[in-house]
């Protein structure tokens, strides 16, 4: 069965190269381009986990992680994605509750084998 992702990127070129990029791979992806869009899909779909990109308009994706970690979704893997190579940024994604963090640009096969990884710990737990 596939892995079922719901990935959050609002740059329109980014999503669909990523996400054509997954589907390919063999991930059965969900694409929006903001939280209040993924809000939205959570709840109606279960997902195994987000794809984030930290660097969101109106509600970003720091803002957002921290939401769903301190909610019904406190146990939904977030692999983090952001462009902002800041010191820092790493350890302030796990410190929200995320399981994973990737900076950009990456590949999709790069972002298959994070999202994998993830799942295979997290289900450890």
């Amino acid at each position: 069965m596939a892995i079922k992702v719901l990935y959050v990127e609002d740059e329109p070129d980014i999503r669909l190269v990523m996400g054509d990029g997954l589907k390919y791979l063999g991930i059965d992806i969900t694409t929006v381009k903001n939280a209040d869009e993924a809000q939205k899909k959570l709840q109606f779909e279960q997902y195994d986990v987000i794809l984030l990109d930290m660097m969101l308009p109106g509600i970003s994706g720091w803002e957002f992680a921290e939401k769903l970690k301190g909610g019904i979704y406190k146990d939904l893997p977030i692999v983090a994605l952001t462009a902002a190579s800041i010191v820092g940024q790493e350890q302030k994604a796990y410190k929200i509750g995320c399981s994973a963090y990737i900076a950009k640009p990456c590949e999709p096969a790069e972002v298959k084998r994070k999202i994998e990884e993830t799942l295979s710990r997290c289900r450890k737990l």
